[in-house]
């Protein structure tokens, strides 16, 4: 069974609140175009962003994200991933808005 993209339960929360995309758009000062590409997982919104709409729609973080009460369990980072973080930091938001992507891509 496939899991469900942060852009399906954005689409499903909209539509439960019988909003629409415009709305939702406004409430959160980004075009229409910006919450469509959020919706079909064409874009994905950056952090602030993401904290903004589950804040918005009161949405399970735990749920969205599939997290479980494992993923809560703190295991050191190797050293590779502490590299790959660092890298990650250093990046200005549009180049780690296109690494996202192409790992969310790469996952599919």
């Amino acid at each position: 069974m496939k899991k469900k993209g942060f852009g399906e339960y954005l689409n499903q929360q909209i539509h439960m609140r019988n909003m629409t995309q415009k709305e939702v758009a406004e409430l959160l000062h980004v075009s229409p175009q910006t919450v469509n590409n959020y919706v079909l997982n064409k874009r994905v919104p950056d952090l602030d962003m993401i904290i903004q709409i589950i804040d918005l729609f009161h949405m399970d973080i735990n749920k969205v994200f599939h997290l479980s009460k494992k993923a809560h369990t703190i295991l050191p980072l190797s050293k590779s991933e502490t590299k790959l973080i660092r890298f990650f930091r250093i990046m200005d938001k549009k180049s780690q808005q296109y690494f996202l992507q192409a790992i969310i891509n790469q996952s599919r």
